[in-house]
């Protein structure tokens, strides 16, 4: 998830960025071996970039869901 952000083209989004909550739900346990594939998007973004919320998918399949998050990163305040 942090890594979409980093790829982002969002312009105001600041480097580096900190994890401050990060919620999992998980639903399904992946059968090993298995494949699965892992999404994440950013979804807010709040504070001129400095707060950023995302949220990811981990699934295998064409419908199967292993598990969902929502995260929050904050980046540091700017230097007077």
């Amino acid at each position: 998830m942090g890594n979409a952000i980093a790829v982002s083209d969002i312009e105001d989004v600041g480097s580096p960025m900190f994890t401050v909550n990060l919620n999992v739900t998980y639903k399904k346990p992946v059968k090993t071996p298995g494949t699965i594939m892992a999404r994440a998007w950013v979804t807010n973004v709040e504070g001129h970039g400095r707060k950023v919320r995302v949220h990811g998918v981990v699934e295998s399949g064409s419908d199967t869901v292993h598990a969902t998050a929502e995260g929050l990163w904050l980046g540091p305040k700017p230097k007077l």
